[in-house]
C-alpha cells in the first residue's frame, strides 16, 4: 500500500539571498512557533503515525516540537536533506555570481543534468528521496508528516508522478504549507 505523506517546508529563513542548501541557517521564528504553525496548518486532517525530518536544524527542531505535542515518534533521516550545493553553500548568491559566474551560468543552463561544484545533481536528489519514500512501505503506520525542504517536496512531486522536474520547479514551494503525497494526493501538486 502506498503511504500517505504530508510534507511541510520549514519556516522562512532569517537571511535571504544566501545559497543555503544543507547549510544550517536561522529561521525567522522559534522552533515552537514553527511547530505550532505546522500543527495549525494540518488541523485534524489525518492521524499522523510518525514525524520525519531532515537533520537540518530548521527542519529537525520544529519537527521535534510537533512529534512531542502529538505524541508520536520523530525520525531524522539524511535522505530528506536539501540538495547539496557543494562549494556554494553558505555564500550569498550575488557573491557567487560575481566570483564564480561562469560555473553558475553553466549550472543554471543545465540544472537538470549538472550539479553545482561539489554538489548534487537533481537525479541524485531524486534517487535519495525516492529511496526514503519507497522504504515507507515497510514502516508501520500509513500517515506520515515530513518537515523538510523545497528540493525534497519537488522531488516528491516528480516521484509520485504529479509532474516532471521542469513543472516541479515552476511551481513554488511555500513555507509551512502542507502538501499531500501518496495514493492520488500528488496529482494536484503541479
Amino acid at each position: 500500500m502506498t503511504p500517505r505523506v504530508v510534507v511541510v517546508r520549514h519556516a522562512p529563513v532569517r537571511e535571504v539571498g544566501v545559497c543555503y542548501g544543507r547549510y544550517d541557517v536561522e529561521v525567522s521564528s522559534s522552533s515552537d512557533a514553527a511547530g505550532v504553525a505546522i500543527l495549525t496548518a494540518l488541523g485534524a486532517e489525518a492521524p499522523v503515525m510518525a514525524v520525519w525530518s531532515s537533520p537540518s536544524l530548521r527542519c529537525r527542531l520544529p519537527a521535534a516540537v510537533v512529534s512531542q505535542r502529538i505524541g508520536v515518534s520523530h525520525r531524522i533521516d539524511e535522505r530528506l536533506s536539501e540538495m547539496s550545493f557543494g562549494e556554494w553553500e553558505g555564500r550569498r548568491w550575488q557573491e557567487i555570481e560575481e566570483t564564480d559566474g561562469g560555473r553558475l551560468s553553466a549550472w543554471m543552463t543545465s540544472w537538470q543534468t549538472g550539479s553545482p561544484p561539489g554538489g548534487e545533481t537533481v537525479a541524485e536528489l531524486t534517487a535519495r528521496v525516492h529511496a526514503w519514500y519507497a522504504a515507507l512501505k515497510q514502516v508501520e503506520g500509513r500517515y506520515h508528516l515530513v518537515v523538510a525542504h523545497a528540493g525534497v517536496m519537488r522531488a516528491l512531486r516528480v516521484i509520485t508522478g504529479a509532474c516532471d522536474w521542469a513543472e516541479a520547479m515552476a511551481r513554488p514551494v511555500t513555507t509551512l504549507t502542507p502538501e499531500w503525497f501518496g495514493d492520488s494526493a500528488g496529482s494536484e501538486a503541479c
